[in-house]
Order: structure tokens, then C-alpha cells, then sequence
């Protein structure tokens, strides 16, 4: 068998087919880093996503222990801020409907389509 260095054409066709396969690895790299970059963007909008709907939460039970009188009982009452995140929560809550905020759920959906 000759060996590449002893036959220029064959040496050739080897160069142009490892070429190619570079080609091929560094266009395979570009969508890997485009698909990593995707996925980073959907990990932040669901880590905000998730912290809000947290806050939501912690909101919606400090309106049911306000409305079931049980909230921590403070030197003359519960706090400015605990009555204003209540009455934010409810103000949420009444529009929460009409913002066309999706849920989690479908915003996973949408993601896996």
C-alpha cells in the first residue's frame, strides 16, 4: 500500500476530506453553543418566572391568615408592609385574569413545541 506523502492526489483527497469533517465539527460546535444559549435565556425567564409566582404565593397565605385571623400577633398590629403586601396580593389577584400572564405549565409547553 503507498502511503499519502508518496502519492500528491491521494494526499489531496485526505486534506479536502479532513477539511470537510473539521467543517462539519466546528458548524455541530455553533449549534451546541446556540442551543446552550437558548436554554440559558429559558432558565432565567423560569428562575424569574418561579421567584414571582414564590412571592405570589407567600402573598396569597398572608391574605388567607389576615382573613382567618391568624396572623403573628405584633405590638399594635401587624405592620404597614405586611398590609400592603396584602392589599397588593388581592389587587394582584383581581387582575391576574385579565394580564394574559401565562402559567408555568404553559409556558413549558410552548418551550417544548
Amino acid at each position: 500500500m503507498e502511503s499519502p506523502a508518496e502519492n500528491p492526489s491521494k494526499a489531496a483527497e485526505y486534506l479536502q476530506e479532513l477539511n470537510k469533517i473539521i467543517e462539519t465539527q466546528q458548524e455541530l460546535l455553533e449549534k451546541q453553543k446556540r442551543r446552550i444559549d437558548e436554554l440559558e435565556q429559558h432558565v432565567a425567564k423560569l428562575y424569574h418566572e418561579n421567584a414571582c409566582l414564590q412571592d405570589e404565593h407567600h402573598r396569597h397565605l398572608a391574605t388567607c391568615r389576615l382573613q382567618q385571623g391568624i396572623l403573628p400577633s405584633y405590638p399594635g398590629g401587624p405592620g404597614p408592609a405586611i398590609l400592603e403586601a396584602i392589599q397588593e396580593n388581592a389587587k394582584h389577584e383581581n387582575t391576574a385574569g385579565t394580564t394574559g400572564i401565562p402559567s408555568a405549565q404553559g409556558s413549558l409547553r410552548a418551550w417544548w413545541s
